[in-house]
């Protein structure tokens, strides 16, 4: 076949068959991915999962229940905040599921 140039309305042929080609497989990958999600939705996160109980009227207006109270020792809030925050940060636990019951100063 030597050399053979293809005119303007073959080339646009070809790009549209190129298109075609690529929109047909992303919407094949889009499908298998939704139709995974779907499968595995119920695996990671049960339907019966047990709702948060509501704070009680003595916590509710900031979020915290008595017993969530730290006992703080030779140090302020501030200096208290930071350390729990430093703790979450470096054991890659959210803050909201550590419990501090007290933070002692250590001199």
């Amino acid at each position: 076949m030597g050399n053979m140039e293809l005119g303007l309305v073959d080339n646009l042929l070809v790009a549209l068959f190129g298109i075609t080609v690529t929109m047909t497989a992303l919407a094949g990958l889009y499908a298998c991915v939704r139709l995974f999600s779907l499968a595995f939705e119920g695996v990671v996160k049960p339907k019966n999962a047990p709702k948060a109980e509501p704070a009680t009227a003595a916590g509710a207006e900031n979020g915290f229940e008595p017993q969530d109270m730290v006992a703080l020792d030779g140090l302020d809030e501030a200096e208290a905040a930071a350390i729990m925050a430093i703790v979450s940060h470096e054991s890659s636990i959210p803050l909201s599921e550590l419990r501090f019951k007290s933070i002692k100063a250590v001199k």
